[in-house]
């Protein structure tokens, strides 16, 4: 933790778009295992799991199991398809540090996220707000957004607050 504190010193803000904090997805225990095995052997091997997880919605035992929402993905071209494994296993650890490291959080903070967010819980996201110590920090809930405000309809507003928080920090 100390790397954190070292950095935090240098930082004079932070803005969050939807963070990764109580994701929908259930990654299976196996599947957490291969992406760490894999992480270390071939930390940059591409994994398009979207794709993945659209060929196996065409098995029927198996489509009820998968998220019904990534076709939507492949047809958006700012929609991150393809992972790796060190993506994924650094994803899973931070998310977990999050809650337990956030008292350690003094910097200020803009956070941007949607109510309708398929990744992440807009709950949990809400949780780590209100936990972070730093008295400067905001919070912008999109009620009609989901997972990426800055690349949704209500992007304009996304970056108009994104804006108008640096504005008051310069």
């Amino acid at each position: 933790m100390q790397h954190f504190t070292k950095i935090a010193d240098k930082v004079a803000g932070v803005i969050l778009s939807s963070p990764a904090l109580g994701i929908h997805i259930r990654i299976p225990y196996f599947f957490q295992k291969c992406a760490q095995l894999l992480s270390r052997l071939t930390p940059s091997f591409p994994l398009e799991l979207i794709r993945w997880n659209e060929s196996l919605k065409k098995l029927r035992w198996l489509k009820a199991h998968l998220p019904s929402w990534t076709s939507e993905l492949l047809s958006n071209p700012s929609a991150t398809i393809q992972y790796t494994p060190r993506w994924i296993t650094e994803l899973l650890r931070h998310e977990a540090r999050a809650f337990t490291e956030v008292n350690q959080f003094h910097v200020p903070t803009l956070c941007l996220y949607g109510l309708h967010d398929s990744v992440a819980d807009s709950d949990y996201i809400e949780q780590f707000m209100k936990a972070i110590p730093s008295s400067d920090k905001q919070s912008v809930l999109f009620a009609d957004g989901g997972h990426c405000p800055l690349n949704e309809h209500r992007k304009d507003e996304a970056v108009e607050s994104i804006f108008q928080w640096l504005s008051s920090r310069l």
